[in-house]
């Protein structure tokens, strides 16, 4: 579990304070969530990312922002979705529940609006924001929403706070997941490698 000890832990090392928040993180993934985040990533690779909507309008259209826009990047990021994967999993040393909750959140909002499906220009800012409410949904202690911010690349925490907002409307304040989605998603991961 994460504790406040651990990401004051984590500043002190200069693990998130000072330094480019999504780079390799082996310091801080033990065997156990690099496996996770393996599986997840390729559980997201196989079932999730599609090929991007018209983005052209996205990008070129910043008078008249949209939910979609507030999660797509400019541009596809330089790092790969496992660094990130990695990163996020051990920054936050996310349980099975919250991982597979987090993709339960994906396929909901893929479901919900096609034009949110994740592809290479918002995953890494959708998975932050399903991995925030899942964490936030699941869990039994608090991570601060500045380490989670910090930790997954974002300026500020109101962007996060934004993100999490519309995100939950486009689940439509839905953070239970069925047992049976819970079941096929932990079946998933379990064959995913």
């Amino acid at each position: 579990m994460v504790t406040t000890e651990s990401c004051e832990a984590r500043q002190l090392t200069g693990l998130v304070v000072g330094k480019d928040p999504v780079r390799k993180s082996e310091e801080i993934v033990c065997g156990r969530y690099f496996e996770v985040a393996r599986k997840v990533t390729a559980l997201i690779e196989q079932h999730l990312l599609s090929t991007p909507p018209d983005l052209v309008r996205m990008k070129l259209e910043p008078s008249f922002p949209t939910v979609e826009s507030l999660f797509y990047s400019v541009s596809i990021q330089k790092f790969e979705l496992v660094a990130y994967v990695e990163h996020l999993v051990g920054s936050f040393e996310c349980s099975d529940a919250v991982c597979i909750h987090a993709l339960a959140y994906l396929n909901h909002v893929r479901a919900e609006n096609p034009r949110l499906a994740p592809n290479e220009y918002n995953i890494h800012r959708l998975l932050l924001t399903a991995v925030s409410l899942a964490i936030k949904f699941v869990e039994d202690f608090i991570i601060p929403s500045e380490f989670i911010a910090r930790a997954g690349g974002l300026q500020s925490t109101s962007e996060l706070a934004t993100m999490e907002r519309q995100f939950l409307k486009l689940i439509k304040y839905n953070c239970c997941v069925s047992l049976q989605t819970y079941n096929t998603i932990q079946d998933q991961l379990l064959h995913s490698l």
